[in-house]
């Protein structure tokens, strides 16, 4: 009996997190913003060159996403929210957030409010190709598969429950939408609010892009990815 104990013991002992591995609640941030409008200029002619936007980006860190860019939709830089703080969103233009909870579940989240950057995630369609930067300048490739859009029945809480607008009397608690949208093999996530009624976060968009993967020979493997992407490079060194 008291080695069935400590065998026991030691199955939750390896399931609790470590030190360096914070419980967090299970959310889904907020990004609108009561009472602001978003003053943002829509204008594609005024967008960087993917080679000129990345030298302005890299950092150095292989391991770090420093950027986001959809040819002529938009080029933005991603910033990291603070430790422990999974419901923040930069209210900066022209910034998303990478959401540090969904990373946890195996899925890259960009956030941004309604009223900043995530105005054009609404431009975003289905089928349309996006590139990740990393602070070295080599780059990911991802293809949106799907876009969702939920009401929020508590539109300023992270911990609301939310009807599908695809089925309105389906109604899903935040831990059952998280799961859905977030938990899954390296799937890339874009979330926004809904403006509705005067309400700027009615609801939640989000934006879901699987990796595209190659299988070319190695000595074509840099021609193939440029065939594919309109001869967009690997990495800018």
């Amino acid at each position: 009996m008291a080695r069935f104990l400590i065998l026991i013991s030691l199955f939750f002992a390896f399931l609790a997190p470590g030190p360096n591995q914070p419980v967090q609640t299970i959310q889904i941030p907020q990004t609108g913003t009561a009472g602001n409008t978003s003053t943002q200029t829509k204008n594609s002619a005024s967008l960087p060159s993917l080679t000129t936007f990345l030298p302005a980006i890299k950092n150095g860190n292989a391991k770090q996403l420093v950027g986001v860019f959809i040819d002529r939709t938009f080029a933005f830089r991603i910033v990291q929210q603070p430790a422990s703080n999974a419901g923040f969103v930069s209210s900066e233009p022209e910034v998303v957030t990478q959401f540090s909870l969904a990373s946890q579940y195996g899925s890259i989240g960009l956030l941004a409010h309604n009223t900043a950057a995530g105005e054009y995630f609404a431009d975003i369609t289905n089928g349309q190709k996006i590139i990740l930067v990393y602070g070295d300048g080599h780059l990911k490739y991802y293809q949106v598969t799907q876009i969702r859009k939920f009401q929020a029945l508590s539109p300023t809480s992270p911990y609301s429950n939310f009807a599908d607008l695809a089925a309105p009397d389906r109604v899903l608690s935040v831990e059952n939408l998280f799961y859905q949208i977030y938990q899954s093999d390296g799937d890339l996530v874009f979330q926004t609010c809904i403006e509705k009624n005067g309400e700027s976060s009615w609801g939640r968009l989000f934006i879901i892009a699987h990796p595209i993967e190659f299988s070319a020979p190695a000595r074509h493997f840099r021609f193939s990815r440029l065939a594919q992407f309109n001869t967009l490079p690997l990495a800018i060194e």
